[in-house]
């Protein structure tokens, strides 16, 4: 079958595809027709074509710089390409990697890219990709480097065939050979951006890490304010999110915890995870422990060191010898289950520190286990172990309710959202006596959101209870999100300079423009995230932004209104930027104003084929990652066009537009003792 090679990232995509399945990229020559609506009619606006971008095409044969004879292309992404070369003065291949023209212009990824080179060349070690060379030669960047005959970690876990995982001993030999490389790198540099593809497996087996151009240097202390929040979202610890420049060697060890987890489950240990043990019957609950700590919000609760990680992994690789399953072994006759009790106690206690979300991801385990003595013909018996859950459940739901009454009086959609938590409550405790445990957790669950969203809502924010996200109108596809609060209006010039004062950030280059109360334009998406984390909030997902924007309403209005267009309903095409929650009608169900238009409004989830949209309810996809050059998709109408409420756009992760602004979420506490310090 002919394919088509997207001139963004290199994919291939089937003959006739309009968009690139991985970037959204218009594919050259199959670009889908405008359908030219305009926002009266409440469907998508026209879109202006976009420029061609630049790419960097050398034939065979090109020598460079006097030095490297250009061989072949080997890989292509949103920021440069990658040619295979012969490098004229070692005498060897070198792989050329090489910046696209558009990006020299912008000094905080030519920083990045100097960057990555500087602290590479100084480290010399056999699991950590040799740096050889670094220079410009016909407007373009390239560092000159070793060239791996292999495959990246993340082409390695694609590539398992019918949906299959990674052995575990394959997996804990990579995650020893990483540890390995930063143990060596902890002694110079944090590396920050830990993730598949940034580990090399060579055809030999060898691991090594590679684009340290986001790490920083121990004893320097003068990179950009940039830095701040640089890295993949997927993989950061929580303090990188606040200051990359303040992590240490622990956040490294956070970011192996997700891909410890993501190898051996190809998920991601968010939200509603499963521990490893209940995703793969071969996963000893061991793993479950070790994941779990290297993921400890506070690093203080994490390995301390990557030595320590690495010595907890090897002491699990040794029960993986086949030694270890053959006569007088440890698991000589015991079951997957036999194997799961035995280290339940041990996870238990782990999550007992971790998140709510972890705790029902525990009770899908137990439930796994009932079944398994149904079946061997015994009566479980579920009331002990569903009993202590339900009793700490009652008495946060008591808890919150006591703060939420009281917040609530007066308000009537405060009260409302009271009395659904009452309701619950009543429900779960009903589902309790009949013997429903699973049901009366998770509906006990629900009404603690709904009292929590009125006892600990932030000034500026609503909040939106947990419910179904509408995400395609015309399948009605869609998936369920807990409750979370929302700014009620787009985060204003003011508020983004207060940011940029206390830290030094760049401020927009129009932000004199508008006074104080209008929105904040001209802004990329990592200054959003930059803005957002310092906050203690972050960006929503598409999903979160659908849910608080449109509900669960099917199908829903293009408008916040209603289906019809009413003049001077929105600030939608009007040609002028217009100050924060001007336009009464904008106001979604849940109190969120200007959604509709004024600006378009960052979200944290990149583009995705249309009829995949959003795979999962976090929202952020396993494929696309957030940095330059990477469409993300963009919600609402803005001063300058109109959209329908469920349209989607796309703008890159660097792009700073006029029309484009930001407002954040926050997440409910998730963790026992959180809630209840916030209470």
């Amino acid at each position: 079958m002919t394919q088509i090679q997207c001139p963004t990232c290199g994919t291939q995509n089937p003959a006739g595809q309009a968009r690139c399945a991985r970037c959204n990229t218009p594919l050259s020559g199959h670009g889908a027709k405008s359908r030219g609506k305009t926002a009266n009619s409440g469907g998508q606006p026209n879109q202006a074509s976009r420029k061609k971008q630049p790419h960097i095409t050398f034939p065979r044969g090109k020598v460079l710089a006097n030095r490297y004879t250009i061989i072949e292309m080997i890989g292509r992404g949103g920021m440069g390409c990658i040619y295979k070369a012969h490098d004229n003065v070692l005498n060897e291949e070198v792989a050329l990697k090489m910046l696209l023209p558009q990006f020299v212009r912008d000094s905080v990824v030519v920083n990045r890219f100097y960057n990555e080179a500087r602290i590479a060349r100084q480290l010399a070690h056999p699991n950590i990709v040799r740096v050889h060379d670094i220079g410009m030669t016909e407007g373009v960047l390239y560092i000159s480097m070793e060239y791996l005959r292999g495959r990246s970690l993340r082409d390695l876990m694609e590539h398992q065939g019918g949906g299959q995982w990674l052995s575990i001993e394959m997996a804990l030999r990579i995650v020893d050979g990483i540890c390995e490389a930063l143990e060596y790198a902890h002694q110079y540099t944090v590396h920050r951006d830990i993730k598949p593809e940034n580990v090399m497996i060579g055809e030999n087996g060898q691991v090594k890490i590679m684009d340290f151009g986001i790490s920083k240097l121990v004893a320097k202390s003068n990179l950009t304010a940039t830095s701040m929040v640089m890295g993949t979202p997927h993989y950061m610890s929580p303090e990188q999110f606040k200051d990359s420049r303040a992590v240490d060697g622990r956040a490294d060890v956070y970011s192996m915890g997700v891909l410890i987890y993501e190898m051996l489950t190809g998920g991601l240990p968010t939200g509603m995870g499963k521990p490893l043990s209940a995703v793969r019957s071969d996963a000893l609950p061991e793993l479950d422990a070790i994941v779990i700590k290297c993921t400890e919000k506070d690093p203080e609760n994490r390995y301390q060191s990557v030595q320590e990680l690495r010595q907890a992994v090897q002491s699990v690789r040794n029960r993986y010898h086949p030694s270890a399953w053959g006569v007088g072994g440890a698991f000589q006759g015991a079951g997957v289950w036999a194997r799961r009790a035995a280290g339940l106690l041990l996870v238990i206690a782990a999550l007992a520190s971790g998140g709510w979300g972890l705790w029902q991801a525990e009770e899908h385990r137990r439930m796994a286990m009932v079944e398994a003595e149904a079946q061997a013909g015994r009566a479980p018996d579920t009331s002990e172990a569903v009993g202590p859950r339900f009793t700490v459940l009652r008495e946060l739901v008591d808890d919150a309710l006591t703060v939420a009454r009281d917040r609530a009086e007066g308000d009537e959609r405060l009260e409302h959202y009271v009395a659904m938590a009452e309701s619950r409550w009543d429900d779960a405790a009903a589902a309790g006596q009949a013997g429903h445990s699973g049901e009366a957790l998770q509906l006990g669950w629900e009404g603690l959101q709904y009292a929590l969203g009125v006892a600990l809502r932030p000034a500026g924010m609503v909040f939106i209870p947990p419910g179904r996200a509408l995400l395609n109108a015309e399948t009605g596809e869609g998936v369920l999100l807990p409750g979370f609060f929302m700014d009620r209006t787009e985060v204003t010039t003011e508020a983004y300079l207060e940011f940029t004062e206390e830290t030094g950030w760049r401020t927009p280059p129009n932000a004199e423009q508008w006074p104080g109360e209008f929105p904040v334009t001209g802004v990329a998406m990592y200054d959003a995230m930059a803005y957002a984390a310092w906050a203690g909030k972050r960006l929503p997902t598409d999903a979160e932004w659908a849910r608080a924007a449109m509900g669960e309403t099917r199908p829903p209005a293009p408008f916040p209104w209603g289906v019809e267009w009413e003049d001077g309903a929105a600030n939608l095409g009007t040609g002028e930027l217009a100050p924060v929650g001007l336009f009464e009608m904008d106001e979604t169900p849940y109190g969120v104003l200007d959604m509709a238009g004024n600006v378009s409004e960052w979200t944290r989830t990149p583009t995705r084929p249309r009829d995949e949209i959003l795979p999962a309810a976090e929202g952020d996809s396993p494929e696309e990652w957030m940095t330059f050059g990477v469409p993300v998709i963009v919600r609402g109408g803005n001063f300058q066009r109109g959209a329908a409420l469920g349209s989607r756009l796309a703008e890159r992760f660097e792009a700073k537009r006029t029309y484009v602004g930001f407002r954040c979420v926050k997440p409910l506490p998730g963790g026992i003792e959180e809630i209840r310090d916030a209470l």
